[in-house]
């Protein structure tokens, strides 16, 4: 299988540089989806290395939609990790005390948490720059000519 995309549209400079914040972010999500595999709920790390591809595929593509898909995501996991930060306080009331493995899952639900809505603050506007750059190549029509996605 092959995961070479074509580019959708050329980038100017700053998408460019935009662009290689994605690249940040697609490492420290990788990071995130390592990290997860530590915690009460590991098959969870799942949605991280879908977000790792989906921020993959927009790099490549340059396709703002991929960005968009990546954003839902994205605010998708934080509500799986406020159910989740929400179970181990359950616990932490019935039984009243945690374990070490219980505070570390803790931590890092809070610094997963964090990460995803910071990476949406930041990715937020590099989809604007993607589709203002789609909208402005093709004469305001956001529909693609002659290309298959």
């Amino acid at each position: 299988m092959c995961l070479e995309v074509e580019e959708v549209i050329s980038p100017n400079a700053i998408l460019r540089r935009m662009l290689n914040f994605v690249k940040l972010l697609m490492i420290l999500n990788f990071l995130i989806a390592l990290l997860r595999l530590a915690t009460n709920e590991p098959f969870n790390c799942i949605y991280d290395l879908i977000c790792v591809f989906l921020l993959y595929i927009s790099h490549n593509s340059i396709f703002f939609m991929y960005m968009g898909i990546y954003i839902f995501f994205s605010i998708f996991n934080c509500f799986m990790i406020l159910i989740s930060f929400g179970l181990i306080l359950q616990k932490l009331v019935i039984v009243n005390s945690l374990s070490l493995s219980d505070y570390f899952s803790l931590s890092i639900l809070l610094f997963m948490f964090f990460f995803y809505i910071i990476s949406v603050c930041f990715i937020f506007p590099i989809y604007i720059e993607m589709k203002a750059q789609m909208f402005e190549i093709n004469n305001g029509n956001l529909e693609l000519q002659n290309q298959c996605i």
